[in-house]
């Protein structure tokens, strides 16, 4: 059975516990199959590096964040998709939705429509097979996003972990190699697990020779990334 921690961002407490009873249900009538969910909440926010550290704490594997969050004197600064936005530039790649009304809203902000949720889908009626199958679609589209997302980074730490496995048996790296592992390492960093590895001045114009001299730390490196991968 597969879990998915998924973080609900919304200033209305009573809309949280709508898509806590949507997960219920789901489960309840088998609409996930043999996948089960597990419901965080954040309903104010000081700055959005509480929500960053929230996610990583608790391992969350989705956000979705109501679109209207400036409504009922709440403590969030702007709206749903800005903060999206602003999360996916720290987490890039990162599975995330917009909750709304109103499906057509999607044309006021910069999200992808693909990554909307009515909350009409929420509240279904689950003696309706059509509302049954929107809820089931809704469910099959969270399952994708999260699971190419987690299959995305596994590749990208797998060709890292292989291109250092390449210099650590002495086998000569292309400038091209090389500026593939920075990208990748890169791309680690910027993404849920946080797992960077080259050091930081490897990476600046003056860091070429550092990085030629890999070979010299590629056992540590080879020590680091296990540690890392059975965390």
């Amino acid at each position: 059975m597969s879990n998915y921690k998924i973080l609900i961002v919304d200033e209305n407490t009573d809309q949280v516990e709508q898509f806590e009873t949507f997960f219920d249900i789901v489960s309840k009538l088998g609409i996930s199959e043999s996948n089960s969910f597990e419901i965080f909440n954040l309903t104010e926010l000081e700055d959005e590096n509480d929500l960053y550290r929230c996610i990583t704490d608790n391992d969350i594997d989705c956000v979705a964040f109501d679109y209207k969050l400036m409504e009922n004197n709440s403590s969030f600064s702007q709206q749903g998709d800005i903060y999206q936005s602003h999360l996916l530039e720290h987490f890039e790649g990162f599975p995330t939705f917009i909750i709304t009304n109103n499906s057509d809203d999607y044309k006021k902000m910069n999200s992808d429509p693909f990554k909307i949720i009515s909350k009409k889908v929420i509240n279904f009626d689950t003696e309706s097979p059509e509302e049954i199958a929107e809820a089931k679609g809704l469910i099959d589209k969270i399952i994708h996003l999260v699971d190419l997302y987690k299959e995305n980074l596994q590749n990208i730490e797998k060709e890292f972990y292989d291109l250092i496995e390449k210099q650590k048996n002495e086998e000569k790296l292309s400038d091209i190699d090389f500026a593939r592992l920075v990208e990748l390492d890169s791309k680690i960093e910027n993404s849920i697990s946080r797992k960077s590895i080259i050091p930081k001045d490897w990476k600046s114009p003056g860091g070429i020779e550092a990085i030629t001299n890999l070979a010299d730390n590629s056992q540590i490196i080879l020590q680091e990334l296990k540690k890392l991968n059975n965390e």
